[in-house]
């Protein structure tokens, strides 16, 4: 009796001892895929923050991240207002926005089609700042100001003998080679968008095309009807030799045409012959095929190359000279007179 109440302790023991180890084996193994299972979590979070690698924000805020560019590309085209980054880093790689994008304190406020109508806005605002097409592109602020005088070695071009009505593309040709770009004003001349609506008068009035969509009349001979070409097409045409690059900046105000000559990018202008504010009857109406539109047979364009605090340069294609010099507020006048169109470029 005795020896069996000995093995039913030995046997209890037994149960107790493997119990308790049992109990101690499970609470390591639970303990150890404890661990293991936030390692893994760890690690898969660390391979999924590495794998993302583009963000897309609307407006100022980040909103969706992805794996791949594609991917957060097409969701930014499906989206306005938002563009792409790069982890990592602050430069767009795509964005929704209107070509002029106005930023006030490092945050976007809202985007514009046209130069002239961000500006407006721009300059209700401290700290503005204005984009184009992307925020590496700083075209305009008045954050710091400009220089107080510049002069650019823009080189000259003469119109004449080949081109005695083509003042517009002969300063083009300057602004570009200025830029680098090998073009000369005959193959501008040549490219240029034509209105080829025939003169006629009729009534005492005039019927012709509209300088508004393409170079009017002769450009290579005064024996012949012919007038010029507005800023419309010489955009267009600027656009094939940079594209993404041509700024339109007709409408704005004239000492907005000095944030791009301080940042040393010349100006493609429309003004007259004599750089001063003409008299209405220099002035009449024509009728063309798109409406009606004023002209002068005083227009003519210039490329603006600097500016100093009384007076504006620039290169006349009529003229042999580098930098031909008027009183600013004369200039300012002619040039508003004539639409306050001009053109210019980022780099």
């Amino acid at each position: 009796m005795l020896k069996k109440n000995e093995v039913k302790k030995k046997v209890i023991l037994f149960c107790i001892v493997s119990l308790i180890l049992l109990g101690y084996l499970g609470i390591k193994y639970f303990q150890d895929t404890n661990k293991l299972m936030e390692e893994m979590e760890n690690i898969t979070q660390e391979n999924i923050q590495n794998t993302i690698n583009y963000h897309v924000y609307y407006k100022n805020s980040l909103i969706k991240s992805f794996y791949n560019k594609e991917d957060a590309i097409e969701y930014s085209k499906r989206h306005r207002y938002t563009y792409v980054t790069e982890k990592d880093k602050d430069e767009w790689i795509f964005d929704n926005f209107k070509p002029f994008i106005l930023y006030r304190d490092n945050k976007f406020i809202n985007d514009y089609d046209t130069f002239s109508e961000a500006v407006f806005f721009a300059k209700e605002k401290e700290k503005s700042e204005i984009y184009f097409l992307s925020n590496k592109n700083l075209i305009w602020s008045n954050i710091e100001p400009i220089k107080k005088e510049i002069l650019l070695e823009v080189p000259t071009i003469l119109q004449y003998p080949e081109l005695p009505r083509g003042c517009e593309v002969t300063s083009l040709a300057m602004l570009l080679n200025y830029k680098g770009i090998n073009v000369d004003k005959m193959e501008l001349a040549k490219k240029i968008k034509k209105d080829t609506t025939p003169m006629t008068k009729k009534d005492g009035k005039t019927y012709y095309g509209n300088p508004n969509d393409g170079f009017v009349g002769d450009m290579y001979s005064l024996e012949n009807p012919g007038y010029g070409v507005y800023s419309g097409p010489i955009v267009e045409l600027m656009e094939e030799y940079m594209p993404n690059k041509t700024i339109d900046l007709t409408g704005c105000e004239f000492e907005d045409l000095f944030q791009f000559v301080s940042r040393g990018k010349p100006v493609w202008v429309i003004t007259n012959t004599t750089y001063k504010k003409l008299d209405e009857d220099k002035f009449e109406i024509w009728i063309t095929p798109t409406g009606p539109v004023e002209i002068t047979y005083k227009l003519h364009s210039v490329v603006i190359t600097g500016y100093d605090e009384q007076y504006v340069y620039f290169n006349d294609p009529y003229y042999s000279q580098k930098n031909i010099k008027a009183l600013k507020e004369d200039f300012k006048e002619a040039w508003n007179q004539m639409g306050r169109q001009a053109v210019s470029y980022i780099d």
